[in-house]
Order: C-alpha cells, then structure tokens, then sequence
C-alpha cells in the first residue's frame, strides 16, 4: 500500500496521511479513558485491535453481549458529549433481541449499561424458552 495513504475501514475509506480529518480521533488512554489522538497512524493502530477496545464482555446462554470503545464520537446529530462507547447484543436464535445497543459516552456509564443489558437478558432468558 502506498505510504500516502492510510486504510481506514468505512466509513473512513483512504485518508491522504497528510491532509487534516474532520472528525476528532479517540484512543483509551493508560487508565481506560478516553484521549482525542492527532496521530491518524496511532489511531489505526489502536482502532484495529480488538482487544484494547473491548470493555466487557458476556456470553450467555441465547446471546452474546459486547461493550466496545468506538473510537470516534457517534453523537452524529444530537447536541451533547461525546457517544464513545457502545453495548450490542449479539443473538443468532433470538432475532428480537440481535443487534439491540446502547452507546455511552464514559467507560463507568458503559460498563453500568453493559451491566443493565446483561441483567435484563438474564431476567428475559429465565422466562423465554
């Protein structure tokens, strides 16, 4: 790949290394917090690793539930702070449930929401056979 440009998955598509970005760029910091990186390299770096953006995860019986750190700002429309971090349910059985989210914009507030998501499936999966 030409060192000019960088991949960014969509909706990123190529960026020219040396042109500005429109959209302020995130990465967890050492204590898990979020840190606007000006470094579109770092940013790829850390955005590529699935393993330093999840927050929490839990596998039930029907599902699976993701908290993930989103890396750029998902408050597309709204006035407000930051959407940085995000809770999906993943369940292949139980299509009324697959694809449900949640964003976040703090790691407490996504790990209390990971946390809610997670109780109510478990309520739900006790009485839903």
């Amino acid at each position: 790949m030409d060192d000019n440009f960088l991949f960014l998955p969509s909706p990123f598509h190529s960026l020219q290394a040396d042109r500005s970005w429109s959209w302020p760029l995130y990465v967890l910091g050492e204590d898990g917090h979020p840190r606007l990186c000006s470094d579109p390299r770092v940013w790829q770096e850390f955005f590529e690793d699935p393993d330093r953006r999840r927050v929490a995860i839990t596998e039930l019986e029907t599902c699976t539930i993701s908290t993930v750190f989103l890396c750029i700002d998902h408050n597309l429309s709204r006035p407000g702070p930051p959407l940085l971090f995000e809770t999906r349910v993943f369940s292949p059985t139980h299509g009324e449930i697959d694809g449900h989210s949640e964003q976040y914009s703090t790691r407490a507030d996504a790990l209390e929401g990971h946390a809610a998501v997670v109780r109510v499936l478990k309520f739900l999966s006790a009485r839903i056979p």
